[in-house]
C-alpha cells in the first residue's frame, strides 16, 4: 500500500486559504436540470426561492422553457409560466403570504404572482424607462418591510431605492448616483433584516449600505467585495454572494465568486464556498439554493466529505 500522499500542510500549499472556514456542506450543482420537460434547459439563472411546501421557483433567461419554472424538492418539474410576459427576469423574492415578486429589467416592471403564476399586480410602466413614481430603469430586486412596505432597488439605469405599499402605491424614494453615504452605483440587491433595517448591495461601490425603513443612512459595511445578493436565513444569519471586485465579476462573466455566511453583529465572514452565484436563498430547512448565470441551480445541504475518508477509501482498493 502506497503512503506517499502529501499531508494536509502541503497538498494545497499554492492555494490561498478559505475565507474564514469552508462551509461544511454537500452540493448538487445540477439541481433540476434533469427534471425539466424534454427539450428544455435553463438559460442564465438569475434567482431562486422556495415556499413553505418545499417547492422551488427558478427565474431564468433562455429560449427553452418558460421564464419561471417550479420544481419539487427533488428537482422535478411541476409547472411554469411567463413566456408571453417576462423578458429579462432578474430578482425574485417570496413574501409571508407566499406570493412571488419579480423584477423584469427589460420591461421596466415589478410583477407579483401567486404560486400558480396568476398575475396579481404590476408596478411600473411597461416598456418605459424613467425615474419618477410611475417608472423604473432596469429594477433589480425587491424586499419586504416589517410594516408591509415594498422596497425596489432601481439599480441598473437608476441609482435609487423606491418604496411602495402592497397595493403598488408610491410612497417615496431615496438615492442618486455617487459614492457618498446614501448614494449608489448599481444597487443590485435589497433585503430587510430581522431588525427592520434595509440592506442595499451597492455593488459597484464595493459596499453594503444599511438604512432605516424611511431611508436614513445608518452605516456602511465594506470588505466583502462586489456583492450580488443579500439574504437572511430564518435564524437571522446574513448570506451574500459576491466577487472580489467588479472587474472580476464582469471580466469573468460571473464565473469565480464566493458565497459568504456572515456574523449578524459584525458582518465578518464565518464560512465560505467557492462558486459563481447571482442569487442566494437560504431555505427554512437549512438548505441553501443558489442561482448561477452559467445556467445552474445549486443546492447545498449540511454535510461534509473529509479528505482523510476519501484517501482511506482509495488507498484501501
Amino acid at each position: 500500500m502506497s503512503t506517499d500522499h502529501p499531508d494536509a500542510r502541503t497538498r494545497s500549499a499554492a492555494w490561498s486559504p478559505h475565507e474564514a472556514e469552508p462551509l461544511r456542506v454537500r452540493a448538487d450543482s445540477r439541481f433540476g436540470a434533469d427534471g425539466l420537460p424534454e427539450g428544455w434547459w435553463f438559460g442564465r439563472v438569475s434567482a431562486v426561492v422556495t415556499d413553505r411546501a418545499g417547492e422551488v421557483y427558478v427565474a431564468h433567461r433562455g429560449p427553452a422553457g418558460d421564464p419561471i419554472v417550479v420544481l419539487d424538492a427533488e428537482g422535478r418539474y411541476l409547472r411554469s409560466w411567463g413566456r408571453d410576459l417576462i423578458r429579462v427576469a432578474h430578482g425574485l423574492r417570496i413574501d409571508d403570504e407566499e406570493t412571488l415578486w419579480l423584477t423584469d429589467c427589460e420591461r421596466q416592471q415589478v410583477y407579483r404572482f401567486d404560486r400558480t403564476g396568476k398575475l396579481l399586480l404590476e408596478i411600473g410602466t411597461r416598456d418605459v424607462a424613467g425615474c419618477d413614481e410611475r417608472t423604473f430603469d432596469a429594477p433589480t430586486d425587491i424586499a419586504f418591510g416589517h410594516d408591509g412596505t415594498i422596497y425596489v432597488s432601481d439599480g441598473y439605469g437608476n441609482c435609487r431605492i423606491v418604496r411602495f405599499d402592497r397595493s403598488g402605491r408610491f410612497l417615496g424614494t431615496w438615492g442618486e448616483p455617487g459614492t457618498a453615504p446614501g448614494r449608489f452605483d448599481t444597487p443590485h440587491s435589497v433585503c430587510v433584516g430581522p431588525d427592520g433595517l434595509v440592506h442595499v448591495s451597492d455593488r459597484h461601490n464595493h459596499r453594503i449600505q444599511v438604512f432605516t425603513p424611511d431611508g436614513a443612512h445608518v452605516r456602511t459595511i465594506t470588505g466583502l467585495g462586489a456583492t450580488q445578493c443579500i439574504a437572511f436565513g430564518a435564524d437571522g444569519t446574513p448570506w451574500v454572494t459576491t466577487y472580489r471586485d467588479v472587474g472580476e465579476l464582469i471580466g469573468w462573466d460571473s464565473l469565480g465568486g464566493r458565497l459568504f455566511r456572515l456574523d449578524p453583529e459584525r458582518w465578518t465572514v464565518t464560512g465560505s464556498f467557492e462558486l459563481n452565484a447571482h442569487w442566494v436563498h437560504p431555505a427554512a430547512d437549512g438548505v441553501i439554493f443558489l442561482a448561477g448565470l452559467a445556467g445552474t441551480v445549486n443546492r447545498l445541504w449540511p454535510g461534509w466529505v473529509a479528505v482523510e475518508d476519501v484517501e482511506r477509501e482509495h488507498l484501501g482498493r
